[in-house]
């Protein structure tokens, strides 16, 4: 078991507490077991477990505090802890976590402010605190703060929490930017880098209800409701080109639609455009 790299245990019935023998596996990489039973508190000796880069216990009905000692983890990439019990403060040395790029938090009962240091001068691809009963968030760059909201676990008012003005305005996240500051954030951050929803058919397609094999038999027009909403992945005037191209390849005939170049022949292993029978 030292030796021991990788340890999924996810969405099973697993009950009982989260074992501190954990903390001596100094080759673990991962430890998974979000969607289980488990109760408890978090101990604190997984911060022996240096060499962990996933830490994912959510959805379980843990309690007591975050332990400050996991700001030890520095190769540590992903703490999930949403959806839990947790209660206090978040530790301010979640801060030294320089490597950290998801940071999930959110659905707990935890309450006082952020620590600077966990957000300023720091990238995530996913940092969610919301459903929690915080308040006094310090200001930063590229985060506006909603004063209140509705947790998405409870349905009830929770506390402040932060809208990332780039990632979280183009994805779908529910209420995280639902407050008018996120929203004004959201639209300045929209315009300035040039993004829109993307329309697949101007003129719609001659076979909505075709369905696209490729796209796990989801019709064209499925298909374009899809990437209108995905701001994310479809939002800048390329990528929408792009879906556009694909979904001519893939047999969805749009009126008009010409394809960008010469006529190259068809790329090996995509059928050519066509009407379906």
């Amino acid at each position: 078991m030292m030796n021991l790299k990788w340890f999924f245990a996810d969405q099973n019935l697993l009950t009982g507490s989260i074992p501190s023998e954990i903390g001596q596996l100094t080759n673990l990489e991962s430890f998974m077991v979000y969607i289980n039973s488990l109760t408890g508190t978090v101990p604190s000796e997984l911060s022996k477990a240096t060499s962990l880069e996933y830490l994912i216990i959510s959805g379980n009905p843990l309690e007591g505090t975050i332990p400050s000692e996991l700001g030890q983890l520095n190769e540590l990439i992903y703490l999930g802890m949403d959806n839990d019990q947790l209660k206090g403060v978040i530790p301010s040395s979640l801060g030294q976590l320089n490597n950290l790029t998801n940071l999930e938090l959110n659905n707990n009962v935890l309450t006082g402010s952020v620590p600077v240091g966990i957000v300023q001068n720091k990238t995530y691809s996913s940092f969610n605190i919301y459903g929690n009963q915080l308040s006094d968030l310090t200001l930063v760059d590229g985060q506006a703060i909603c004063t209140t909201g509705i947790s998405e676990s409870t349905g009830e008012e929770e506390g402040e929490h932060y809208c990332n003005c780039r990632s979280d305005c183009l994805a779908d996240y529910g209420q995280r930017c639902q407050c008018e500051e996120a929203q004004a954030c959201c639209t300045t951050y929209i315009e300035q880098n040039d993004i829109t929803n993307c329309i697949l058919c101007e003129a719609n397609f001659s076979n909505p209800e075709y369905l696209v094999a490729p796209w796990d038999d989801i019709s064209c027009a499925d298909g374009a409701s899809r990437v209108y909403d995905r701001l994310d992945e479809f939002g800048k005037e390329k990528q929408c080109n792009k879906a556009k191209m694909e979904a001519y390849q893939r047999g969805c005939v749009c009126p008009g639609f010409i394809p960008p170049g010469p006529p190259p022949g068809n790329p090996p292993g995509i059928p050519p455009p066509r009407n379906p029978p």
